[in-house]
């Protein structure tokens, strides 16, 4: 399915613009306007006026020209008219942001706004979405922050799922291509959207986070037509009982066994996350092509507990945790401190800062004993955690082929160095898990060896 038209409009309509900072219909021409979008922005309200210097026509009919799209938030009850509408004068997609349908339980008014859009051939995303981005041409017609260009597209049937996300995009180093809130998906679903990702050349990897799919047959047909062409992030939620039962309230839609997503995962080669925290770390990581020849690991830590965490996570996913040759520790141990653990975790102990954590990384790399490297720092009070970035940027910028997966476990010291790295193009997570299951992503998607997970 071609959409787009939905990511390259020359004109859009705003019906239900507002005047009124907060609302939804002034926060959409806010977005547009002060995020750069070139094409023609033509509000629409019955009251009439001006926002952003631009003038707000009273009606669709009203419009000095046809709109290629048009975004519609309005009371649920006037969208089927107001698709009709759009539809008599030649809009050819309408994004409804108007909750109040099937999630509600009101699937005869969802009906009736299908019917209206099948009247004139109107595609729909929608209703009860959050809205859409195209970055590369600042299209950003959507309730939710504004965000960094980047090659990851992410589909989402949660608005705020994705605006978290994004919260995390406007603080590091992740960049999005394109956006789209399917919401109830009564026309173009979550299936529709992934097949035109997964052509798009702007469109380098794909984060997914469904509640359920809307066409299982077109999900397996896409999956098998395009396995391996470009990485997919995926998060399931909705997997249990309960869980699956606000899924249905959420999105208005019949959800399906968890256990028939996992094995279509398994199958079509795209990584499930396990929890929301490792689909947002895992989706931040698949955007900067990062190649790993092998899965040994390497932790180099400064306390030992994590270490002993991040090593049983990672055995368990079934990457290889060698201890080093004796020629690597002898390299160590040359400056390192003996109280230190030159096994595989390596622990530089609290005291280690960053001549220890640079010179570590640097040895290890030149040993070729590891094809990747989990950096975990819990800042003591007495060690600035900032040395620690520092080293990790420095060893990075040495250019080995052994990329490096940094843990800053916690409290206001490692904001500033999380900020450091990612604003240089280095990913950074808060938890070993989110680290651990960034990394075994990156091994996933390179089609290398791996162990068989620990069940």
């Amino acid at each position: 399915m071609d959409l787009s038209f939905f990511f390259y409009p020359n004109s859009v309509a705003i019906i239900g613009a507002s005047t009124t900072p907060g609302k939804v219909g002034y926060e959409l021409v806010k977005n547009l306007v002060e995020g750069g979008f070139k094409g023609e922005i033509l509000p629409v309200n019955p009251r009439g006026g001006e926002i952003f210097g631009l003038n707000i026509y009273p009606s669709i009919t009203s419009l000095p020209s046809t709109p290629d799209i048009a975004i519609v938030v309005t009371p649920a009850e006037t969208v089927p008219k107001i698709v009709e509408e759009c539809g008599s004068i030649g809009v050819k997609g309408v994004v409804v942001i108007s909750a109040g349908f099937s999630e509600v339980g009101n699937r005869v008014l969802e009906d009736e706004l299908v019917n209206s859009a099948k009247k004139y051939g109107v595609r729909v995303i929608g209703p009860n979405s959050a809205g859409i981005i195209n970055t590369f041409n600042n299209f950003h017609a959507c309730m939710e922050f504004r965000v960094p260009r980047g090659p990851i597209s992410l589909i989402s049937q949660s608005g705020a799922v994705g605006g978290i996300l994004f919260a995390y995009a406007r603080e590091g180093c992740i960049g999005f291509s394109k956006f789209v809130s399917c919401g109830n998906s009564c026309d173009v679903t979550e299936v529709d959207v992934l097949e035109y990702f997964l052509k798009d050349e702007d469109t380098g990897s794909i984060a997914l986070y469904i509640e359920t799919v809307h066409d299982g047959f077109k999900f397996v047909d896409v999956c098998r037509r395009f396995k391996g062409v470009k990485p997919i992030i995926a998060f399931k939620a909705g997997r249990y009982h309960a869980g699956s039962r606000a899924a249905s309230s959420h999105t208005g839609a019949i959800a399906s066994p968890y256990h028939i997503y996992s094995s279509l995962f398994k199958q079509f080669n795209i990584f499930e996350a396990p929890s929301l925290s490792t689909f947002f770390s895992s989706s931040k990581f698949s955007g900067l092509n990062i190649k790993v020849s092998g899965s040994r690991i390497v932790i180099v830590t400064n306390s030992g507990g994590p270490g002993v965490v991040a090593t049983d996570l990672c055995e368990s996913l079934g990457f290889s945790l060698p201890e080093p040759s004796n020629s690597l520790k002898n390299k160590l141990s040359s400056f390192l401190s003996p109280i230190c653990s030159l096994r595989n975790p390596i622990d530089v102990t609290a005291i280690g800062g960053y001549e220890w954590y640079y010179r570590v990384l640097k040895e290890i790399a030149l040993s070729g004993e590891y094809d990747l490297a989990l950096v975990i720092c819990v800042p003591p009070s007495f060690v600035n955690p900032m040395e620690v970035a520092k080293a990790i940027y420095d060893f990075h910028k040495l250019g080995f082929n052994m990329p490096v997966f940094p843990c800053f476990m916690y409290g206001d010291m490692v904001r500033e160095c999380i900020k450091y790295l990612e604003s240089r193009g280095i990913p950074c997570a808060l938890s070993i898990e989110d680290a651990v299951y960034a990394a075994y992503s990156i091994v996933y998607f390179g089609g290398v060896s791996i162990g068989s997970p620990i069940r």
